[in-house]
């Protein structure tokens, strides 16, 4: 186990480990004593102590911090480090004297719902004390200005994340310098190490992030041999990290570095396994929603004449067309209005022929409006996970125009199911350009993995009530 540094933010992340773990195991108590009468609460006092095994656990599991763990991973290494810890846990008490003072619906309780405290407390302690001069991980990050300018701007939408970049260094200054503190890289070793060591002083844990620039080889080299004896800790990003896959590994062939890569899209028992979850899970959601669309098809038909449903032809599996379930949120003469909008307004036209969509749309009802805010307009595609057409978490389904736009990646988008939720709906939908969309779909079908669905599907309420690049 790597050991980590103890800093206000390692602290923090403690707290919020047991807060979460203790109040998972309150809840879980009370919701037994309601249903099925009074317990011993001594015997469960005494229990308290036994939550701190679950911090060695998860510092195992390298989760102290977890800032540059990707999400799906860090869910899976959460998950797990909760899970070993609830088994040991009852397991001890099993074979304890004691364990039959103990409820075994509490305790499998306490262990559910932890697998969602754990991670939505770790979340809010990021929202609520990001803007605090304590809070992530410091990095120096080397690159490109323009490259930089990319990271710079992600890093400030998502302070909440941790990492936390205290300067940039690089070969040129230009435009995107000028709104951060990027500096031209010195040409010798005892020029950067002065200009590095005001950073290291304050912070001994200091992270070096290099953005790899392949199309300038003999500049990337000399970062990489300026930069390296300075930092105990660097982070590698290539160019192309967007396709970068999460599944690779370090292995050995012959004596020589090689890396792993697994493909989990061609084994067919982890695709069975994605349909099942996709089934048991639409099952779980859609009985409790059914009220809930049944109120908005009627306000639908309330609000402007023509069906409550409608079924659009989209491009699913293998590029077979299939009919997708929607809530009605145009007029119904919209195809007709469309032409003729674009034919009265080039700027409008243009705007359509970017993304295939129009900010402000008057095709779009009033009721409409508001479903598409809160992405319910999309919410009778459940319909499609039962027939097989959809899964609940792929890349969204396309119309045949769009084909071109996805290119050569078009043969990667029809190897997977479209999705109801994807990587683009919790990453900003409509406020991204297309080529990001085509480039998130990419990396999802390159790195699927069951608990990349989980982590989407957990982000999907927040994306849709939070409106970002809903329209």
């Amino acid at each position: 186990m790597r050991p980590f540094p103890i800093r206000p933010t390692i602290c923090l992340l403690l707290l919020s480990d047991l807060l979460a773990l203790l109040i998972s195991g309150v809840i879980a108590y009370k919701s037994r004593e309601l249903f099925l009468g009074p317990m011993d609460a001594a015997a469960y006092i005494r229990l308290i102590p036994a939550y701190l095994m679950f911090i060695p656990l998860y510092a195992a599991l390298s989760l102290y911090p977890d800032f540059t763990m990707p999400r799906p991973i860090f869910f899976k290494r959460l998950s797990t480090g909760t899970s070993t810890g609830f088994l040991f846990f009852m397991t001890i008490l099993l074979f304890g004297k004691s364990g039959a003072e103990y409820s075994r619906f509490t305790l499998l309780m306490a262990w559910f719902l932890s697998l969602f405290s754990v991670p939505l407390f770790r979340y809010l302690s990021g929202l609520l004390f990001c803007s605090k001069a304590w809070w992530g991980c410091p990095i120096i990050i080397f690159g490109p200005p323009d490259l930089c300018k990319g990271y710079h701007d992600h890093l400030q939408r998502y302070k909440q994340r941790g990492l936390i970049p205290l300067a940039y260094f690089g070969a040129e200054t230009s435009a995107e310098a000028e709104t951060m503190n990027y500096t031209p890289l010195g040409n010798t070793s005892r020029e950067v190490k002065k200009q590095i060591q005001p950073y290291r002083k304050t912070h001994p844990d200091l992270l070096a992030v290099i953005l790899l620039n392949e199309s300038a080889p003999k500049e990337q080299h000399r970062v990489l041999r300026l930069i390296q004896p300075l930092f105990a800790r660097l982070m590698l990003i290539p160019d192309n990290s967007f396709n970068m896959r999460l599944s690779v590994q370090v292995a050995d062939f012959c004596g020589q570095l090689s890396l792993s890569l697994r493909q989990n899209l061609l084994d067919p028992y982890r695709l069975q396994l994605k349909n099942f979850m996709d089934f048991l899970l639409a099952l779980v959601i859609f009985i409790p929603l059914l009220p809930l669309i049944f109120i908005i098809y009627i306000i639908i038909r309330l609000d402007s004449p023509g069906p409550g449903f409608y079924r659009h032809r989209r491009l699913g599996y293998a590029g077979k067309e299939i009919k997708v379930w929607k809530f009605r949120t145009m007029h119904i003469n919209a195809e007709r209005m469309l032409c003729d909008i674009l034919e009265a307004d080039p700027a409008l036209r243009q705007e359509w022929e970017l993304d295939q969509k129009l900010r402000k749309d008057p095709r779009i009802t009033r009721v409409g409006g508001f479903l598409r805010k809160y992405s319910l307009d999309e919410l009778p595609q459940i319909l499609n996970v039962f027939t097989g057409d959809m899964s609940l978490v792929g890349p969204r389904p396309i119309v045949p125009m769009e084909i071109t736009k996805y290119g050569t990646s078009y043969s990667v988008y029809t190897r997977v199911k479209p999705g109801v939720t994807g990587l683009w709906q919790v990453s900003g939908r409509n406020d991204l350009s297309y080529e990001v969309r085509v480039a998130l779909d990419e990396y999802y079908i390159a790195n699927w993995s069951i608990w990349m669905d989980i982590y989407i599907l957990l982000r999907t309420p927040a994306a849709a009530l939070g409106r970002h690049g809903a329209y």
